[in-house]
């Protein structure tokens, strides 16, 4: 499964899918708090639209996590995006560069 569709299990879905598993211990909040985290890490512009869902989600936990993964996420798009201006050249003292022309 991808990040993407971890972030939008339902609790059912959750609980359905971890039943067998320690993760169903931590509930859906703190795990879709993680796939955030994830995707804050290393998720694209394609993840944006999942965590503006879940932006909106009931918990103040998902809220909080889901809006720093979309700010972190454009943060690295604008860097790609924003072309980096050239390193200037060294500079002489302007009484130097007269004496030498």
């Amino acid at each position: 499964m991808s990040l993407r569709s971890l972030a939008i299990l339902s609790d059912d879905e959750f609980r359905s899918l971890f039943r067998r598993s320690p993760i169903r211990r931590i509930k859906r909040n703190r795990f879709v708090r993680n796939v955030c985290v994830a995707l804050g890490n290393v998720g694209t512009e394609a993840d944006l639209p999942v965590l503006n869902k879940l932006a909106e989600d009931p918990d103040p936990l998902v809220v909080e996590h889901a809006a720093w993964a979309i700010e972190e996420i454009q943060q690295r798009v604008s860097s790609r995006r924003t072309p980096r201006a050239p390193l200037p050249g060294p500079t002489l003292p302007i009484a130097y560069s007269q004496e030498a022309g």
